[in-house]
This record gives structure tokens, sequence and C-alpha cells, in this order.
């Protein structure tokens, strides 16, 4: 009896331990597979974030390289009107016709305003990004690319305008700036047909020459930039006016370029745009736009106070 009770306890001993090792065989085995599989895992996480990485930093540094190429050619055509400009207001004709001759109507002003006219139509067929230009002093007649009779007291009416009181009042002699109202009413001109519009004062003070940037011509110019589905490309004047065009994607996966006509602004008064615009510097930074999260990304054009700016949807990069 006490044999058997001996064989028994010697078997359940037995048994215990091959129970006991078979459950480190299997937690071994067990950690054997897993941990393999964790390092692989987390090496492919590591890895997605690594390239994930490097593919936004790709993806930010070539929207910069297309910003400043544009930039560029943006401040070339502000550069060549500055030049012209310069060039004109103190060309002999024009400064003969609007300090002297003007002021009478005979053959000799009437030669003298021809050849300033002509020369502005010249400017104008070489230069295909100017829509339109006004030329008036306080004496003369005024020349204009309109066919619209403009009153005898233009010079004097226009300088209460917004976009031209610093130059009357301070010692600034040429401007940037979005639009000019005024003028438009008179002519009954749209703003659709130019960007923005530079300034500038006759060299004696008694006159100014007005230059319309092509809308059209900039807009062909922005879509070439082409950032994808949702994105939004802008130029923004100095005093807060947006030209702005949205990228759509069509049924079949081309992408389109649609201005962007509504009265509420889309960089105007965003802090993202506030903020670059103090930088005054080119850069690239987060931007948010109805709820959504943009790469946001920005270049100004020269010294004119003219702002390039992108806004990307970040779930497309």
């Amino acid at each position: 009896m006490g044999r058997k009770l001996g064989k028994k306890t010697q078997s359940k001993s037995v048994n215990k331990n091959i129970h006991g090792k078979a459950r480190r065989i299997r937690t071994s085995l067990f950690l054997a597979f897993c941990v393999p599989i964790i390092l692989i895992i987390a090496l492919g996480a590591g890895a997605y974030y690594i390239a994930s990485e490097a593919m936004v930093n790709r993806y930010e540094e070539s929207t910069k390289s297309t910003m400043n190429s544009m930039t560029l050619y943006f401040n070339s055509i502000c550069d060549n009107v500055k030049t012209k400009m310069a060039e004109l207001i103190i060309d002999e004709n024009v400064n003969a016709y609007f300090n002297k001759y003007g002021k009478d109507l005979n053959l000799e002003s009437t030669s003298y305003y021809n050849a300033v006219r002509d020369n502005f139509i010249a400017l104008s067929g070489s230069l295909k990004y100017i829509s339109d230009f006004y030329v008036f002093g306080q004496i003369g007649e005024t020349i204009t690319s309109h066919s619209k009779t403009l009153p005898k007291s233009l010079f004097e009416d226009y300088q209460s305008q917004d976009e031209v009181k610093e130059l009357v009042s301070g010692n600034a002699r040429n401007k940037w700036f979005g639009s000019h109202p005024y003028l438009d009413s008179i002519v009954e001109n749209s703003t659709d047909r130019y960007a923005f519009s530079y300034i500038v004062k006759l060299q004696k003070n008694n006159g100014f020459i007005v230059l319309d940037i092509s809308r059209s011509y900039l807009e062909d110019a922005l879509n070439t930039m082409m950032f994808g589905e949702g994105s939004i490309k802008a130029i923004i004047t100095p005093d807060g006016r947006e030209i702005a065009i949205k990228e759509n994607l069509e049924n079949d996966n081309s992408i389109s370029s649609e201005r962007i006509e509504t009265e509420e602004n889309i960089f105007i008064g965003k802090n993202f745009f506030e903020k670059s615009v103090e930088d005054s510097s080119s850069g690239i930074s987060t931007g948010y736009y109805n709820g959504e999260e943009y790469l946001y990304a920005y270049s100004p054009i020269g010294a004119t106070g003219i702002t390039l700016c992108t806004l990307i949807p970040k779930n497309i990069i």
C-alpha cells in the first residue's frame, strides 16, 4: 500500500515537471515569435514615419522652388514697369506737353499730345501685361487707352482718392495698389481687367501716370503652378485685394483652375497671412482655412508690397 502511494506521488511530481517545462517552452516559443514581429512592426512604423517626413520635406522644398521662380517672374514684370515709367516721366514730349503746351489747343500742342499718346500705345503693345493706362495733369488732355472722354478736372478730383493720398501729402513718388474705383467709374471699367496698378507722379508733381497690370495675364502665369486638388494660389496687394485661383479635380482626374469670385477674404485678416507679411521674406508654415489644415507658402514680390501666396491641403501631400 505504501509503495503504491509513493509511486502515485512520484508520478504526480513528474507530471508537474513535464507540464511546467511545456509551459516554459511554449512561453519561450511565443516570445521567440512575438519579439521579431514587434520589432518588425516598430521598424516599419519608424520607417514609415521617416519616409513620410522625407516626402513632406521634399514637397515643401519643391513648393519653395516653384514659388521662388514665380516670384522672380512677377518681380521682373514689376521692375520692368518701374523702369519704363522712370524713363517716361523724364521724356521730353511728356514734360513739354504737361508742363507747357497742354494749356493751349493748337498745332504744336496737338503734336506733343500725339507724341505722348504714341509712346504709351507703343509701351502697351510691347508689354503684353499692361491692360490699360492713364496719363493726366493740371493742364492738357488726359491720355488713356479707353475711348471714354475723361473730365478736365480729373487731376484735381483724383487727388482726393484713397490710393493717391500718401503721394499727394507725402514724399512718395510711386505706389502699387489693387484698384482705383474712381477711374473705373469714369471709364466704366471693371476690376476684372486688371490685377493691380502702378502709379507714379509726373516730374514736377503736376500729374499722374497710372498703369494697369492685366489680371488675365497674371492668372495665366499663376496657372503654370500646379499643387493639386483644393489648392489655392493668390496675389495679395498692399491695399488688401486678393486675386485668387483654386485648383479642382475633374472627372478625368485632370486639374482645372477656377477664378475665386467670392467677396470673403481667404488670406487677408488670417493670422498665418498677417504673420507672413510681418516676416517680409519667403517661407512655409501651417494655416487653417474653413476648418481644414493647409500648407501655407508665401513670398513677397520685391519691394512692391504685393505677396504671392499658396494654400495646399495637408491631406494631399
